[in-house]
């Protein structure tokens, strides 16, 4: 049987990070996942604390701190230090993000033309975070790809008040060659296309010759690569005269899928150990000390 100082249940942002944390520590660490967790859907920023009224992260935690009924009541002290310890872990990880608890919130659109306030985002999304200073707003599609909605998105956000925001709003839809045999064109497909070095410079080329004259701020599907990223959010840089920022579409959720990728590669190399796919069915106790975790088996616990 195997044996360790701590047993996390749950492999999503929060189960892996205290992994990780204690990993780095001494402990040894078995986390037991039953499945895919809310990495893989959600957008991949960090949304700490926003409740209405607030300003920044840090005077949010406070209100919410303040609750004695919330649970940043006891974790809130301890919530400022932890994150700048995962940012610069995912940082070291090659997944660098922007933003701070302090940082003003800003609003950044959503795949649908809504608004959501955000203060802390991967460098994919970190444009958002800069003032348009009379830029405009560009979103850009994918022919055939059915989990974006350039032309919904821009007209929602024409109608919807955006202090501060773009000058204009405009949607392009581009074809990109090579995904004509592909029948499942989803956002997992399409990143492990811009994997392809090649493939990716004849897209990024096709996208580029559709931006209009003029000052904008480019908008894609967030599928600009899963294992190379780093090196396709850099090539699109230089390819579309400056950062593009990439909109999270429903799931798979490629920008959660590189947190969660990073964070499994994190818990691994502090020596922790990871079960996924076995759901925990039952825990054995001796008065208040934990002295068993049961996960599902193939012909027994």
């Amino acid at each position: 049987m195997a044996r360790a100082d701590v047993a996390v249940i749950g492999g999503g942002l929060a189960g892996l990070s205290c992994g990780i944390a204690l990993a780095e520590r001494g402990a040894s660490v078995f986390v037991a996942a039953k499945g895919m967790a809310a990495t893989h859907w959600t957008h991949g920023g960090l949304d700490i604390a926003a409740p209405p009224g607030t300003r920044n992260a840090r005077e949010g935690l406070a209100r919410l701190a303040a609750d004695g009924s919330h649970p940043l009541a006891r974790l809130g002290l301890t919530l400022p230090a932890a994150l700048d310890e995962h940012l610069a872990r995912l940082a070291d990880a090659g997944l660098p993000y922007a933003g701070h608890l302090d940082a003003a919130f800003v609003q950044v659109p959503t795949a649908i033309g809504t608004l959501r306030a955000a203060s802390v985002l991967p460098a994919a999304q970190a444009p958002l975070l800069e003032p348009w200073r009379g830029m405009g707003l560009l979103l850009v599609g994918i022919r055939r790809f059915r989990d974006a909605w350039p032309g919904l998105a821009a007209q929602n956000l024409r109608g919807r008040p955006w202090p501060g925001g773009p000058q204009r709003i405009e949607a392009r839809e581009v074809e990109l060659a090579g995904l004509e045999d592909l029948h499942n064109l989803n956002a997992l497909t399409l990143a492990r296309q811009f994997d392809d070095p090649a493939w990716r410079h004849a897209a990024l080329r096709s996208i580029a010759a559709a931006i209009p004259p003029g000052g904008w701020r480019v908008g894609l599907p967030a599928v600009l690569g899963l294992a190379d990223h780093r090196a396709a959010f850099a090539e699109a840089t230089v390819a579309l005269g400056g950062p593009p920022f990439e909109m999270v579409s429903v799931p798979p959720s490629v920008p959660g899928l590189r947190l969660y990728e990073a964070l499994r590669r994190g818990l691994l190399a502090a020596g922790g150990r990871l079960q996924w796919g076995f759901p925990v069915v039952e825990v054995e106790r001796d008065g208040d000390r934990i002295i068993a975790v049961h996960t599902e088996g193939a012909s027994r616990t």
